[in-house]
């Protein structure tokens, strides 16, 4: 009864070593992400995580779980790679079916983190707010379909080729892509 619900293996993330939670400790574990573990620690968890699900182990909705706590990552670095295997997901496991969802739940996820960090860049930025916030605005544009994050990478888009401010140089290339992705031919060209 003293036990907590839930306990990280690798501390510190030091170990070469996979660890396998049980899918009822992922659930438990989830909502303490951000505030209970370091960011290489949560970057060695997802990563565990992920290979359990490539070698068959685990299941996508185990992955899903451990997702679900990342609303506030604060690493570019790791919110990157939990991205990553979210566009793979959104790429090569969704079908007709179930991509509206898959999209609702990448965005009820990342978008706490760039309403957090803001769509435009400030000059006080650090290099680690700006990457966090290249990152969200990408995944949320290409995975995530949010119409918002579209509308604003359009607009960002134009007012730089139109002689206006241009693009911070760090969220460039995701507003280029998700305007171009999302725009017409003339855009694209």
């Amino acid at each position: 009864p003293g036990c907590p619900p839930w306990v990280f293996i690798n501390a510190g993330a030091r170990g070469y070593y996979r660890t396998a939670y049980a899918p009822e400790m992922l659930r438990a574990l989830a909502p303490r992400i951000a505030t209970d573990l370091t960011a290489p620690e949560r970057l060695s968890l997802v990563s565990d995580e992920w290979a359990l699900v490539r070698a068959g182990r685990h299941s996508v909705g185990d992955y899903l779980t451990l997702v679900s706590g990342f609303g506030a990552e604060s690493s570019g670095g790791v919110l990157g790679n939990v991205t990553g295997r979210l566009d793979f997901i959104h790429a090569y496991l969704t079908t007709g079916e179930t991509r509206g969802r898959f999209e609702a739940f990448v965005r009820s996820v990342l978008r706490p983190i760039l309403d957090r960090v803001g769509f435009t860049a400030a000059s006080s930025d650090t290099d680690a707010r700006r990457e966090l916030r290249a990152v969200a605005i990408e995944a949320l544009g290409r995975t995530g379909n949010d119409p918002d994050v579209i509308a604003q990478s359009r607009a960002a888009l134009n007012r730089a080729l139109a002689a206006g401010p241009p693009l911070d140089p760090t969220a460039a290339g995701a507003i280029v892509t998700i305007a171009s992705s999302h725009g017409d031919a003339k855009l694209f060209d």
